[in-house]
């Protein structure tokens, strides 16, 4: 009888660790509401026809009580009061009858949690001073904030989000004590520090945050760029990665470009004369049609994409931007040329696409009725050099 979860000390643990995931006890240490933080029965454990019998145990078990301290501890503090209470049997004996525990701080102390505790009071009290707009953030958020080490950091951040930054690279941002990286790596706290400063623009995303507070996305060099033109390069380069804003700068004496929706036929497309390829990562292509303000004005622009529910749904987006397109082997001849290489499409084929052409709408349709895909990568190179003979754009 030496353990002394034996004693009930363990389920009395179990119950205020509850308590201190809750936040309930730390809200309690700043701003006290109770004569009395926590009360709770005891009782012995075994029965009291076993009095008799058991005895020592049961002395055991009211000493370890009275003994005011959890196993193993030599403070000379005690960490909880007892309540006697009396009871008849045999005549009449006084037993612990109430634990109590009179503050939040006396609990934390019996969780092991004092040095928690000291940074909770101090985060509060600047917090209430400083930015009193995130205390209710501060208490639902405790756990979090603390795990991560984002504070005192989030008394700068949200000071300096204050003062409305303006429009700059997210690590631009001169913020005392912070490096270049630390928003970054607490994007999620970062987040909602913004939405406890400014409820009423609320955002769910970093992409809504960094619209909110204009800051300038990194430029990606996501576009596969190939000139197919032997005859033209670009500093020298025939095939070279670019982002969407680099792309709208290009300037390259070529009347004719085509897109195609996977990199890899980047590499794999033939060379044509007077002709530019460009490649993304499925939709990221239309990123780069938006940004590259002069592909409307091209007499030339094709497409060639994914027999797919995707590949059709990019193309009808892409014609929205360039009402020129035409597409490449995106047909039925294709479809039934291929047909060997297709799998079964779980993508969502319940509308048409808006902007196809009669052919486009046929081929649509029947890899709906075959619950068909067919990758580009798939296709044999010979159909793709027949397409573009057929088209006279060798």
């Amino acid at each position: 009888m030496n353990n002394s979860s034996d004693f009930g000390y363990g389920k009395l643990l179990e119950k205020l660790q509850k308590q201190e995931k809750s936040g309930e006890l730390y809200r309690e240490l700043v701003e006290p509401s109770r004569e009395v933080y926590f009360s709770g029965p005891l009782k012995p454990p075994f029965a009291k026809d076993e009095f008799a019998r058991r005895q020592p145990e049961l002395q055991a078990w009211a000493a370890f009580w009275r003994r005011r301290l959890p196993p193993g501890s030599y403070s000379l503090e005690p960490l909880w009061e007892i309540e006697e209470k009396t009871i008849r049997y045999m005549g009449r004996q006084s037993l612990p009858g109430r634990v109590i525990l009179r503050e939040a701080r006396m609990v934390l102390r019996m969780l092991g949690m004092e040095a928690k505790a000291d940074w909770f009071q101090e985060a509060y009290c600047r917090i209430r001073e400083e930015l009193p707009s995130l205390k209710e953030w501060f208490f639902a958020r405790q756990h979090l904030i603390y795990a991560q080490q984002f504070y005192p950091a989030l008394l700068a951040v949200g000071k300096y989000l204050l003062t409305h930054p303006g429009e700059k690279y997210l690590r631009e941002y001169e913020i005392p004590g912070i490096d270049t990286k630390f928003l970054e790596h607490h994007g999620r706290l970062f987040r909602e520090l913004y939405n406890a400063l400014y409820p009423e623009r609320g955002v769910e995303n970093a992409a809504q945050l960094h619209k909110q507070l204009a800051i300038r996305p990194l430029p990606t060099a996501n576009i596969c760029v190939r000139i197919l033109d032997a005859d033209v390069s670009c500093c020298g380069l025939r095939e070279f990665f670019l982002s969407p804003q680099m792309l709208d700068r290009l300037k390259l004496p070529l009347r004719r470009v085509f897109i195609v929706e996977n990199k890899m036929n980047v590499y794999t497309f033939p060379a044509v004369k007077d002709s530019l390829l460009l490649g993304g990562a499925g939709y990221d292509i239309l990123e780069a049609a938006t940004a590259a303000s002069w592909l409307p004005d091209c007499p030339e622009v094709w497409y060639w994409g994914d027999l797919d529910s995707h590949g059709f749904a990019i193309l009808s987006q892409l014609r929205d931007r360039i009402p020129q397109l035409r597409s490449l082997l995106m047909d039925r001849s294709t479809i039934r040329a291929a047909a060997a290489m297709a799998v079964p499409d779980t993508g969502d084929c319940a509308a048409i696409p808006k902007n196809l052409s009669v052919e486009e709408k046929s081929a649509w349709q029947l890899l709906r009725q075959q619950k068909w895909r067919i990758e580009q990568e798939r296709l044999d190179k010979s159909l793709v050099g027949r397409a573009l003979s057929a088209a006279a754009l060798e």
